[in-house]
């Protein structure tokens, strides 16, 4: 979990500052969307270290389910203030069950999520930094994240 946090707050910094950071894959500066695929128990491990819970449609709380994403959003309002919204998404069984299209007429389930340690859906970026950094142990963390991450 710890590597995975500590990738997505990195892609964030990258995003914002504009410049490359050591460990994150090659090109991605200028990119405005960036996917990483993980497991159901990486995404209980996010879940933990961030603190938060979801709960979507026709499963029970904090389901990580087969096709579910946690999506972390970054935005900038009209004073160039940086924020960080997260969510959890799945497709509902009967959606995945029937292998139905997603669409915006048959939406997958969606849940925002407040991080405790903020108590928003929109988390000032400085304050998600600052929770990010304080609860990844970085001793779990590979070179050259790791590295990024400790200066």
């Amino acid at each position: 979990g710890a590597q995975t946090l500590g990738y997505i707050l990195m892609t964030m910094e990258q995003s914002i500052n504009g410049e490359p950071i050591d460990g994150l894959y090659p090109g991605t500066v200028k990119d405005k969307i960036t996917l990483l695929f993980n497991h159901d128990t990486n995404l209980l491990y996010l879940r933990e270290l961030l603190s938060v819970e979801w709960l979507v449609k026709a499963f029970d709380l904090n389901v990580a389910s087969t096709a579910g994403a946690l999506g972390f959003e970054l935005w900038k309002d009209h004073n160039n203030r940086r924020y960080v919204r997260v969510y959890y998404t799945a497709a509902r069984p009967d959606q995945q069950r029937n292998a139905e299209l997603l669409s915006s007429a048959n939406p997958p389930s969606i849940a925002y999520l407040i991080i405790k340690q903020c108590g928003d859906y929109f988390c000032p970026y400085a304050k998600f930094r600052a929770i990010v950094l304080d609860i990844i142990d970085t001793r779990c963390l590979e070179m050259p994240l790791k590295g990024s991450i400790e200066n």
